[in-house]
C-alpha cells in the first residue's frame, strides 16, 4: 500500500465521521470558543474541501497512469455522466441567460448537484484503492452507527430530565427552531414548548437524524440485524426502532416500514411466512400502539396534514410561470434561497427543483436519482431465484444503498433529505465505492491494484 493510499484512507474515514461530529465541532468553535474569520469558514467548509481534494488525487492518478479510458469502461456510468454533466451545462446556461452570475451557479451545485459528483469521485477513486477497502470501510462505520444508536437514547433521556443541560456545548434553552449562524436549540419538542423531545443527537435538527437512520439502515440491516437470529439481536432491533420513533416523524416512520419490507422480502425470500409472522407483524403492531398513545404529539398537528398541500398550491403558481427552464437557481429554499430568492419552501426536494431548474433540468437530475434508488434492486432481482440462501455480500451491500436511496426519496416527499450534507456526502460516498466493488465482481471495471 502506497503512501497516497494510506492517506486517502484516513482522509475518507475522517470524512465519514466527521460528517457525524460536524454540528457539534462547529457549535464549539462558533458559539463556545466565538471564533470568527478564516477559522469558522474553514470549519464550515471543510466537507467540501475534502470533497475537492477526493477529486484532485483521482484526476492524480487518472493522468499518472494515463488511463482516460477508465471513464468508458461501464456503459451505465458511462450514461449517467453524460446526463450529469448535460444537467451541469444546461443548468449553467439558464442561470447565466437570467442575468445570475457565476456564484449563483457554483451556490446551486453546493446544494442541489454535489451529490452526485461525490458519487462518481467514489466510484472511479475505488480503482486505485487497495483490495478490501470497501467491506473494510463500510464494517467501520456501522461499528460507529451501533455505538451513535446508544449514546442517541443515552442523549435524549439527558435532555427529557434537563433540556438545558447541553448549554455547555453551544447550545440555548431561548429558542426553538434552528437558523443557519444562530446558536441551536438545546431541544426540539413535537411542539414549541409541550410535548416530548424529538431525537436529533448530534446532527443539526431531528430531520437530519432521521435522514441518517434512514439512509444506513439498510446497511445495517445486512451488516448487524439479519446475521444472527432475532432472540439475539433483540437489543439491536430496539435501539434502532426507539431512535426512529423518537424523531416524531411520521415520514421517517414511513420510510423505515418501507425499507423494512423491501428488506425482509429481500433477506427472507425463502421462508417469507417466517418473516412476517416473527418480525413485521409485530414491529407494526408496536408502531400503531405507540402512534395511538401518542397521537396528540404525533397524529394531530395541523401543519403536517393540511400545510403541504397549500405549498403544493404555491408551488404550481410559481411553477407554471416558467416550467420548462425554471425561475432560477436560489428562487426558493431551503436548499438555496439566497440573492433575492423569495422566503418560500415547498417542503419537497422534487418541487423545489422543478421550480428552479424547470422540467429539463429536472428530467435530468431524476434520471441519475432513478438510477441510484433502483441499480441495487435490479441486480438483485437478476439472481432473485439463486438457489442461495444468502446472496453474496456485494448484491446485499449493493441492495442497501438503493433501499436507503428510497427510504430519502419517500423524505424528500414532504422535506430535502437529498440536500442534507451530513447525510448525502457519507451515504453518495460510500455507495459509490460499494457499486465499483459490486460491479468488479460482475466484470465490469478491474482494480489498478
Amino acid at each position: 500500500m502506497s503512501r497516497l493510499q494510506r492517506t486517502l484512507i484516513i482522509w475518507l474515514k475522517i470524512f465519514l465521521l466527521g460528517l457525524i461530529l460536524h454540528f457539534l465541532v462547529y457549535n464549539l468553535v462558533t458559539f463556545v470558543i466565538g471564533a470568527t474569520g478564516i477559522v469558522m469558514e474553514i470549519i464550515r467548509l471543510w466537507k467540501e474541501i475534502f470533497t475537492v481534494g477526493f477529486f484532485g488525487i483521482l484526476i492524480f492518478y487518472v493522468f499518472k497512469y494515463k488511463e482516460l479510458k477508465i471513464f468508458k469502461h461501464d456503459k451505465a456510468l458511462r450514461r449517467l455522466q453524460w446526463i450529469f454533466i448535460a444537467l451541469l451545462l444546461i443548468t449553467f446556461i439558464f442561470t447565466i441567460a437570467k442575468g445570475l452570475g457565476v456564484d449563483m451557479f457554483v451556490k446551486a451545485f453546493k446544494y442541489d448537484f454535489i451529490g452526485y459528483f461525490i458519487f462518481f469521485v467514489s466510484y472511479y477513486l475505488w480503482r486505485y484503492l487497495p483490495e478490501g477497502t470497501t467491506e473494510k470501510l463500510s464494517k467501520w462505520y456501522i461499528l460507529i452507527i451501533q455505538w451513535l444508536l446508544v449514546f442517541a437514547l443515552v442523549r435524549w433521556c439527558a435532555i427529557l430530565i434537563k433540556p438545558g443541560v447541553l448549554k455547555i456545548f453551544g447550545y440555548t434553552t431561548t429558542t426553538i427552531e434552528g437558523r443557519v449562524g444562530e446558536q441551536p436549540p438545546a431541544v426540539y419538542w413535537t411542539g414549541e414548548h409541550q410535548g416530548y423531545p424529538r431525537n436529533q443527537f448530534l446532527f443539526e435538527r431531528p430531520i437530519s437524524w432521521w435522514f441518517f437512520l434512514i439512509a444506513f439502515f439498510p446497511l445495517f440491516y445486512i451488516s448487524v440485524l439479519q446475521r444472527k437470529s432475532l432472540r439475539k439481536t433483540w437489543f439491536r432491533w430496539a435501539v434502532f426502532a426507539l431512535n426512529v420513533i423518537l424523531t416524531f416523524s411520521r415520514a421517517a416512520w414511513g420510510a423505515w416500514v418501507v425499507q423494512l419490507i423491501i428488506m425482509g422480502i429481500a433477506s427472507y425470500r425463502k421462508n417469507m411466512k417466517k418473516y412476517l409472522v416473527k418480525v413485521l407483524i409485530p414491529l407494526l403492531i408496536v408502531l400503531a400502539a405507540i402512534a395511538y398513545f401518542w397521537r396528540n404529539e404525533i397524529i394531530h398537528r395541523s401543519f403536517s396534514n393540511t400545510g403541504h398541500l397549500q405549498l403544493f398550491l404555491q408551488w404550481w403558481e410559481m411553477f407554471t410561470e416558467s416550467p420548462l427552464i425554471g425561475k432560477w437557481a436560489g428562487y426558493v429554499g431551503p436548499a438555496s434561497h439566497w440573492d433575492g430568492g423569495l422566503a418560500f419552501n415547498p417542503e419537497n426536494q422534487y418541487l423545489q427543483i422543478m421550480i428552479e431548474f424547470g422540467l429539463i433540468g429536472f428530467a435530468l437530475w431524476m434520471a441519475i436519482y432513478v438510477f441510484l434508488n433502483r441499480v441495487g434492486i435490479r441486480d438483485y432481482l437478476k439472481v432473485w431465484k439463486s438457489k442461495d440462501k444468502q446472496l453474496p455480500l456485494h448484491y446485499q451491500m449493493t441492495l442497501a444503498m438503493s433501499v436507503g436511496m428510497i427510504g430519502l426519496s419517500i423524505s424528500g416527499l414532504v422535506l430535502h433529505s437529498f440536500t442534507d450534507r451530513m447525510i448525502v456526502y457519507p451515504m453518495m460516498a460510500l455507495f459509490g465505492l460499494i457499486l465499483a466493488y459490486h460491479n468488479s465482481k460482475l466484470g465490469k471495471i478491474e482494480k489498478k491494484w
